[in-house]
């Protein structure tokens, strides 16, 4: 079967008033999320959309000599699920694994994203989901070809994700 990733890299409006999008702050020199993407790209993926909330713009700028596709959220609100289907129809119809990536968590490195595309590459029906997905920077991978409901449940992180990691899933 060939197998194909992309990464969804969730950039919403997380603003600091005073500096302006979070996602654009220096981090050892360059913006939080150009060193997100650049980690992306060295460990041999290609695809990448990046969803932004309404900063997208400024985002979108920054980014303007990337090779991603900038998806502007509507919402002012974040809604995990709602972005990660943005970004999903913005790649390409062969994609057959998903990564999802906080860019405000720009701890992983490309290692980590190598490893979840060679997971999916042998083994794509599976999802491999870290215990606290982008809360401590560790990206997620989910087969596309999920069912709705599971999908639902996966990516639904703010509230399933926090049960298992605190234990108390039910």
């Amino acid at each position: 079967m060939d197998t194909s990733v992309g990464v969804v890299l969730l950039a919403s409006e997380n603003q600091f008033p005073e500096a302006g999008p979070k996602n654009l702050l220096p981090f050892f020199h360059e913006p939080v999320i150009t060193r997100c993407i650049d980690r992306i790209l060295d460990s041999g993926i290609k695809d990448i959309a990046v969803v932004t909330g309404p900063d997208g713009y400024e985002v979108g700028a920054a980014l303007e000599d990337y090779p991603v596709c900038i998806v502007v959220s509507d919402s002012p609100v974040s809604d995990t699920r709602a972005q990660v289907k943005l970004g999903l129809n913005a790649l390409p119809r062969y994609t057959t694994g998903l990564i999802i990536a906080n860019c405000s968590k720009s701890q992983a490195c490309f290692e980590d994203y190598g490893f979840l595309a060679n997971v999916h590459h042998r083994a794509p029906q599976y999802a491999v989901i870290p215990g606290r997905p982008l809360q401590d920077s560790h990206p997620a991978l989910l087969p596309v070809e999920m069912p709705p409901t599971e999908l639902d449940n996966i990516v639904h992180l703010e509230r399933h994700l926090k049960k298992i990691a605190s234990g108390v899933w039910t």
